[in-house]
């Protein structure tokens, strides 16, 4: 039997598992499924999992073999609207569960965070979904997916599915991180638009890392509101005191506290202000080019993975061919660590194949 077989199996076992147990998934537990259907419970979520992007009935037809049985669209929207909202979340979750996540870099596990809209059926009576141009437009419908891609293991390991008229990716990170439990040490990696304090706040509590992609400097921005070194390129440490508090002590120490807005989501002001200790590094990549990268490391892990932001980071990346690559990893200064233009070189040559 090979791998893929193996997943599969395992898969249709855990629908059989769920379908001896329907009511647990069903919105009215006493009567939903509990005749003999063609589409019972175990085909409506085997039929879920396989439709592709045809019409509905196409899709029926292809999945029962164009039998003569096969059920009418009709028939499945009303099974479907059986389930409860929970059902395949936990398929998902079980499902992931009977597969040991087992690979690292280095001891680590390296989580991608990022999201994407996905169009939906039409229905103008949706209003957190739909989007209309001009009022003669039919307009069309949209829910916004945020996920949690395992580098090392290859596979997502959860996700928040939020309308995209209500997407907010920031809150849709925080959840993922709190109900990340893993005991293992993790390195939760984003793109611009997820650098908020809440976000990494709720990494650092939870005693994890963080490399994340920070706008350039300027009005508005995380890396504008800093005292960040003028030079091109820099790594620069940094202790912020969270707060949301305007004393006087606060005020008179700009480059020592971080004043957070009210309008500005933040789980963790208690009575202390919380203590974030960050590295922000510049990277030149190109003639006129920079890009900034908030991370928060330990003094160990900084030593094993600056390179990660160098080639990981940026590795098939559409804004810059493959060859910039080695420019920005030997002119990284590193005056937080004790990584030299020696160690980068080698550390280079050994190990960007892996990626």
């Amino acid at each position: 039997m090979t791998f893929a077989e193996h997943v599969k199996n395992d898969l249709l076992f855990l629908i059989q598992e769920m379908a001896s147990a329907p009511w647990l998934f069903s919105k009215n537990s006493a009567t939903d499924f509990s005749r003999s259907r063609k589409l019972d419970f175990a085909s409506t979520i085997r039929f879920l999992l396989s439709m592709e992007s045809g019409s509905l009935q196409k899709e029926l037809l292809e999945h029962f073999q164009f039998s003569v049985d096969t059920p009418s669209a009709s028939a499945f929207s009303q099974q479907r609207a059986k389930l409860l909202p929970e059902a395949l979340p936990f398929l998902f979750y079980e499902f992931n569960a009977l597969f040991p996540l087992e690979k690292k870099y280095k001891g680590y596990r390296l989580l991608a965070c990022d999201g994407s809209d996905l169009n939906i059926a039409r229905n103008p009576k949706d209003a957190d979904t739909h989007f209309q141009s001009l009022p003669t437009d039919k307009g069309f419908n949209q829910l916004h997916l945020n996920a949690l891609y395992d580098l090392c293991e290859r596979r997502y390991t959860d996700a928040v599915m939020q309308p995209a008229r209500k997407k907010n990716e920031s809150l849709a990170m925080t959840q993922m991180v709190d109900r990340c439990t893993t005991q293992e040490k993790t390195i939760f990696i984003a793109d611009r638009g997820y650098e908020t304090y809440n976000i990494f706040a709720h990494i650092q509590e939870k005693g994890m890392y963080y490399l994340i992609r920070v706008k350039d400097g300027g009005s508005g921005s995380m890396a504008g509101s800093l005292k960040l070194p003028s030079r091109d390129e820099f790594d620069h440490a940094m202790r912020l005191v969270l707060t949301r508090k305007q004393t006087k002590e606060v005020k008179g120490n700009p480059e020592k506290y971080k004043i957070l807005p009210k309008a500005s989501p933040f789980d963790y002001c208690y009575s202390a202000p919380l203590v974030l200790q960050i590295i922000l590094i510049s990277v030149k990549l190109n003639e006129g080019t920079d890009s900034d990268i908030l991370m928060y490391f330990t003094a160990e892990c900084l030593n094993q993975y600056l390179l990660v932001l160098s080639y990981s980071s940026y590795d098939n990346s559409r804004y810059l061919p493959a060859q910039s690559l080695t420019p920005a990893i030997i002119t990284i200064r590193c005056t937080t660590t004790s990584l030299d233009r020696a160690m980068l070189h080698q550390c280079y040559d050994n190990n960007y194949s892996t990626f």
